[in-house]
């Protein structure tokens, strides 16, 4: 009985060291989280938008959005994408014509595979 008693008067204090050194270590990951935070560097967003912006282009303006060189690494290979183009032609108020495009050249060519090719085209209308 001696035995049993002393087992379980070791199981609780290993129980309670275990649970202590838990305790401690998210105690000291919740307090490195400010220290991160004030040691990271600013973050530059990119536009909040994925295929064109809320605004349109006023009557006779043309806009021109250019991304002269990129990478691309899709599931069916890895794309240089020179160029990427979306031009706004405003038409009339409150509305603008939209064309977009961009080239896809492979990084590797494979046998049965195209070169090159545009993709991702589109012409539409905003208003």
């Amino acid at each position: 009985m001696f035995v049993r008693a002393r087992r379980a008067a070791y199981r609780a204090r290993a129980e309670c060291l275990i649970l202590g050194a838990v305790t401690r270590a998210v105690a000291a990951g919740f307090a490195a989280i400010p220290g991160l935070l004030l040691l990271s560097a600013p973050a530059i967003a990119y536009r909040p938008f994925d295929s064109t912006d809320a605004d349109v282009a006023e009557p006779g303006e043309l806009e021109l959005e250019l991304e002269p060189f990129g990478y691309l690494h899709a599931v069916d290979g890895s794309f240089f994408i020179v160029p990427d183009v979306v031009v706004n032609l405003g038409l009339r108020d409150r509305w603008e014509l939209v064309l977009e495009g961009q080239h896809r050249v492979r990084t590797r060519t494979e046998p049965d595979a195209q070169r090159s090719r545009v993709e991702d085209t589109g012409c539409s209308s905003k208003g």
